[in-house]
C-alpha cells in the first residue's frame, strides 16, 4: 500500500514508534530536589498571600464584602490582614520544613500543593467580584 510505512522503514527514519517519548510533566517533577520543589512552593505561597491581600483590599474598596464570617473582622483591617497573610507562609513555611526534616517530603509539598490550590481559587473569587464591581460580570 502506498503511503503506508513498515515498522522497518520508521526505523530507518527515525519514526515515532522507534523515538522515546519526552517524560511528562510529572516525571520531571519528580526529579526536583525536595528543598527546591519545597522552596518553589512556599515562594508561590508568598506570592499567593500577596495577590490575595492586593485584590481583596481592592474588591473592599470597590464595595463588596467578606463572604467568610470568620474572617470579617480580619479583613476590616488592613495591617490585621496582612499579620494574618504574613502567619500563613510562617505555617507554611514551618510544615514544609518539619515535612523535610522528618523525610516526609512528599507529604508536605502535597500540603503546600492544597494551600496554592485554595488561594487560587480565593483570588480567582476576589477577581470575579472585582469584575463584577466594574460591571464586567
Amino acid at each position: 500500500m502506498p503511503g503506508v510505512s513498515t515498522p522497518a522503514q520508521l526505523r530507518i527514519t527515525g519514526g515515532a514508534p522507534h523515538s522515546e517519548p519526552e517524560p511528562g510533566i510529572l516525571a520531571r517533577l519528580s526529579r526536583v530536589h525536595p528543598a527546591t520543589a519545597t522552596l518553589i512552593a512556599l515562594l508561590i505561597i508568598g506570592i499567593l498571600q500577596g495577590a490575595d491581600f492586593v485584590t481583596t483590599q481592592y474588591a473592599l474598596s470597590m464595595g463588596s464584602q467578606e463572604g467568610n464570617p470568620f474572617m470579617a473582622a480580619i479583613v476590616a483591617d488592613p495591617l490585621l490582614l496582612l499579620n494574618a497573610k504574613v502567619f500563613v507562609v510562617l505555617v507554611a513555611a514551618a510544615t514544609g520544613l518539619h515535612a523535610l526534616k522528618h523525610k516526609a517530603h512528599r507529604i508536605g509539598i502535597a500540603g503546600l500543593a492544597v494551600v496554592i490550590g485554595f488561594y487560587c481559587l480565593v483570588i480567582g473569587n476576589n477577581t470575579l467580584a472585582i469584575a463584577g464591581n466594574l460591571g464586567w460580570w
